[in-house]
């Protein structure tokens, strides 16, 4: 059995030794707004954000006979977005902003895959890639709100904030058309619109409460496990197509 693994190892090796191995690198960055009016009036929607989102993922990858790669890549992103509720104010018509949800998560991410490639047309040429790893986020949901003091008619910020962890692990299955730029370097473009995806993630919701008058708690507020299984556009992304690039030695 010893030497069945040392066996193992030692072509392992040997076909690392003979792979040529890249670098590569994966950027995105998108932002969301909107207007909305409610009788000819400036209102809000609750269910639309204004906020932006940015994702950066290095790898280092091995190719075997040009039709094969493997490796590893890790990911760091942050998201910002803000939720706004309204009230209507009969008196002068108008709306005013009242309690505003502000999401803010910092994602890691660490995993490994393997491409295999499907078609060539020259420089042009479609892979299948298999991946799966670990994603972890850290973030903190703000909720600031007026509210009016029964006592003395004045009004008064009450500030709410959840901390919110996440630990995710999942694995895809994604077509990617790689396009050649010269001896070393290349464009990838991954159809997320075309994919396989699954991932089991759990949230905890830890709960910090500040008020003007000091009062302060916290604790463990809920938890949830979710799995998710699509076919299509994934969730771990909210564009159709991302691009890539690379860069072989």
């Amino acid at each position: 059995m010893k030497r069945f693994g040392l066996i193992i190892l030692l072509l392992g090796i040997g076909l690392l030794a003979h792979a040529q191995w890249g670098i590569s690198a994966n950027l995105s960055y998108g932002t969301k707004g909107y207007q909305h009016t409610q009788g000819g009036l400036a209102s809000f929607d609750n269910t639309l954000p204004k906020g932006h989102e940015f994702n950066f993922s290095p790898r280092l990858g091995f190719s075997i006979n040009g039709a094969v790669e493997l490796g590893f890549d890790l990911g760091i992103g942050n998201s910002n977005y803000t939720y706004s509720n309204g009230i209507y104010n009969p008196n002068n018509e108008t709306y005013f902003e009242s309690p505003k949800t502000t999401y803010s998560l910092f994602t890691y991410s660490a995993g490994g895959y393997l491409r295999v490639r499907v078609g060539d047309w020259g420089k042009l040429t479609l892979h299948l890639e298999a991946s799966a790893g670990y994603r972890y986020g850290l973030g903190v949901i703000t909720n600031v709100e007026q509210r009016a003091h029964p006592s003395y008619g004045s009004s008064e910020t009450i500030t709410t904030v959840n901390a919110l962890v996440i630990n995710q692990m999942y694995a895809t299955v994604t077509p990617v058309f790689n396009y050649s730029l010269g001896k070393h370097a290349s464009l990838d473009a991954y159809l997320n619109f075309a994919s396989l995806m699954f991932d089991r993630t759990h949230s905890c919701n830890y709960s910090d409460y500040y008020s003007n008058s000091g009062i302060e708690d916290k604790y463990l507020e809920s938890e949830t496990t979710t799995h998710e299984f699509n076919i299509g556009l994934q969730a771990l992304t909210t564009s159709l197509i991302s691009l890539g690039f690379s860069y072989i030695f």
